[in-house]
């Protein structure tokens, strides 16, 4: 049942990880998608070493969790600034 479930889980997180890009395209708003798929691909890295997993899975995994966190975390910070609004009129 192991194999089994090693064997799915790349394409488990192939397809969680396209739907979690086409949902932050269709959103069209500022968030911390790629630093949060940048710091996972660092933690699923040092969680590969530290709990001897697959490299590839962990990275994968690590990738996911990050993107998925760095949707949910909007950036700050003004939508428009007056310089633009004085270029408008």
């Amino acid at each position: 049942m192991a194999d089994f479930f090693n064997a799915a889980l790349p394409f488990v997180a192939m397809g969680l990880t396209i739907a979690l890009l086409a949902a932050n395209g269709r959103r069209g708003r500022k968030n911390y998608l790629t630093e949060g798929m940048c710091l996972g691909l660092a933690l699923g890295v040092g969680l590969a070493d530290a709990l001897h997993m697959e490299l590839g899975l962990a990275m994968s995994l690590g990738m996911l969790l990050g993107a998925a966190l760095g949707q949910l975390a909007p950036k700050g910070g003004k939508e428009s600034s007056k310089e633009d609004d004085h270029e408008t009129h």
